[in-house]
């Protein structure tokens, strides 16, 4: 993947999550039904999330080039606002009341107030030296914040028992797979820069797990209503299970084909243009998708590719008898219960590798008839 590709990829999932975060927080906003103070934090965070994206932007196009030092340093200040709001908006979901900010809850906002202090004490003395150590401050705090609100989440969300709430330490999880994953990748920066498919992974990874925050905090499905493991259990297991309970051993296949290969001789149903594979199934008693897949297990087949072989069969019989000899090659595709002749050509040659004509022409040559 060239240089090129992978810097398009990360300005496009960049913007992505911007805009998904900005439409977010004026949905939590906008809606009168979401309009809570434990959304309210939520909706503080993807306004800071969103402008941590632009920045990203922004960066990846080259235009912080003609931005002030001080101005791209102060860029950075939004990322600070991101735990902490998070970690409210978990307390008010997980609130038996209806939450409201308090006074004590300020002292989540420290790292916050701490950071755009030491911003304004570099503008102010022109320290590019505190300027430049309040990224690594802000990289820090984010970690260590993050990691603290997410262990606290998980604390909190273990005294419930609902689904909703199964779904909320599920996305935690991947929260924290998205820290830790952010977390290395900036580390590696700082000691031997960032490789180009681990900033597209991170951004990847970032777009993920945005979309299940916007889709759970929006969604009203009945999803939500269930846990988990249930979910993930119609969708992929049972299906699964299904599939498993449904395969035939290779004596019962051979059972339904010789029932089959009777019906369709004795009856020649082969010979009913409108046969189809409900038809014949209901001949031998059995269900559809059972007789469909012992044909294709057995004999590689569908039911088509069946019918149309025991009609070649019997058409290259007719084209080899002499009581036969008068018959035109379209009298004998309606025959055997094809619908026109230039269906009868393709399904012959695709099973002889000679046209009608050319089977009876060269037979009749070798035989001398």
């Amino acid at each position: 993947m060239t240089q090129a590709l992978i810097d398009s990829l990360c300005i496009a999932t960049s913007s992505a999550m911007a805009l998904q975060s900005l439409f977010l927080a004026l949905a939590l906003v906008g809606r009168p039904a979401l309009r809570s103070q434990a959304n309210l934090a939520l909706a503080i965070a993807s306004i800071a999330f969103a402008f941590a994206m632009v920045r990203d932007v922004i960066h990846d196009w080259g235009w912080d080039d003609d931005i002030p030092y001080h101005l791209w340093a102060g860029s950075k200040l939004p990322i600070l606002f991101i735990p902490p709001f998070a970690y409210l908006h978990i307390i008010g979901l997980t609130s038996e009341t209806v939450w409201r900010f308090r006074f004590k809850d300020v002292w989540h906002c420290a790292f916050c107030v701490a950071g755009c202090l030491a911003y304004a004490a570099g503008v102010m003395l022109d320290s590019s030296f505190l300027l430049r150590n309040l990224q690594n401050f802000i990289l820090l705090v984010t970690v260590v914040q993050g990691g603290y609100c997410l262990v606290t989440g998980f604390r909190l969300t273990r005294r419930h028992d609902s689904p909703r709430f199964a779904w909320l330490r599920l996305l935690l999880w991947g929260l924290t797979g998205f820290l830790i994953l952010h977390a290395t990748i900036n580390v590696i920066g700082i000691v031997m820069g960032v490789p180009p498919w681990a900033r597209l992974t991170a951004h990847l990874s970032a777009l993920t797990v945005l979309y299940a925050i916007v889709w759970g905090s929006l969604s009203h499905s009945k999803a939500l209503e269930r846990m988990p493991d249930q979910v993930f259990h119609d969708l992929v297991a049972a299906p699964l299970e299904k599939y498993r309970k449904s395969r035939q051993s290779a004596e019962e296949a051979q059972r339904i084909l010789s029932k089959l290969d009777h019906a369709v001789q004795a009856e020649a149903l082969y010979r009913e243009t409108d046969l189809t594979l409900p038809m014949l199934a209901a001949k031998v008693g059995a269900k559809s998708n059972i007789v469909s897949q012992a044909l294709n297990q057995t004999l590689g087949l569908s039911f088509f590719d069946y019918i149309n072989d025991h009609r070649i069969d019997e058409a290259k019989r007719m084209l080899l008898s002499a009581d036969e000899a008068d018959a035109t090659i379209l009298d004998i595709a309606y025959s055997v219960g094809f619908n026109s002749k230039s269906t009868f050509n393709a399904a012959f040659k695709k099973r002889t590798g000679q046209t009608p004509s050319e089977f009876r022409k060269q037979t009749f040559e070798r035989t001398g008839l």
